[in-house]
């Protein structure tokens, strides 16, 4: 009975968390946001954590996930 409750929260843990590993293991940065906390996660700079502070006076989405190429750069190039 056991054995059977930990392997469908093991499939279901695993469910949830492959939309994020999978990103980060082909070297996309992945961002998650829940409220005002965000945290970045890329091979390239490593953990990085956010507080966006206009959360908590205006409305923002309950939680977010985002993914970018780390190569991509966050400036539009001037032609």
């Amino acid at each position: 009975m056991v054995t059977k409750s930990a392997l469908i929260a093991g499939l279901f843990g695993s469910a949830l968390g492959l939309p994020v590993a999978l990103p980060y293991a082909v070297g996309a940065s992945v961002s998650v946001s829940i409220g005002p906390v965000a945290v970045e996660i890329s091979r390239s700079h490593g953990v990085d954590f956010d507080l966006d502070v206009s959360c908590l006076v205006t409305s923002c989405p309950i939680a977010m996930v985002q993914f970018r190429s780390t190569d991509a750069p966050d400036y539009q190039p001037v032609v």
